[in-house]
């Protein structure tokens, strides 16, 4: 399954705790998922009129060192953001041990909403938002899809939409 705009529901999760400067630590672009999450993050700032900070050659992938530094840069900066959206969470630790090395406070000086399926977020910080991906439902329905279609149904009538939780 695919699951519907999760960007856009982690942007209406900051838009809820009054964050208005939003960055996004995007999943590398030569991945699928990061145009639907590069892509649902720009729709979902444009609906809420909220501005993007943006994030300066970093992705998911550039590991913990790497993002800390551009997390460290973007809070020193005048019009710093006062949420992040991070596409892993290996991206929001880094994001969260950056801010709060330069003396940022999470839940009250910024906010920080993550797509993980692991289930560790929260117990690394009780303030982060989380968007669980299911990866166990993901491939138990691409695989009744393949089945199916190994059985001559038609690929076009197996389609499902997980929705964000």
């Amino acid at each position: 399954g695919i699951q519907q705009d999760t960007p856009i529901a982690h942007v209406e999760r900051l838009v809820a705790r009054g964050r208005r400067r939003l960055a996004l630590v995007p999943p590398p672009p030569q991945l699928t998922y990061s145009r639907h999450m590069t892509g649902g993050f720009q729709r979902a700032i444009e609906a809420h009129d909220v501005l993007e900070v943006p994030v300066h050659g970093v992705t998911t992938d550039s590991g913990f060192e790497a993002i800390g530094v551009e997390v460290t840069r973007l809070m020193g900066a005048r019009h710093r953001p006062d949420g992040f959206v991070c596409g892993s969470a290996n991206a929001a630790i880094a994001t969260v041990t950056a801010a709060e090395d330069a003396g940022f406070v999470i839940g009250r000086d910024f906010d920080l909403v993550v797509k993980e399926s692991f289930d560790m977020m929260s117990k690394f910080r009780r303030e982060i938002e989380v968007v669980n991906e299911d990866f166990r439902r993901a491939g138990a329905g691409l695989a009744k899809a393949v089945v199916r279609t190994i059985a001559g149904d038609d690929p076009a009538t197996l389609q499902t939409l997980d929705l964000p939780v």
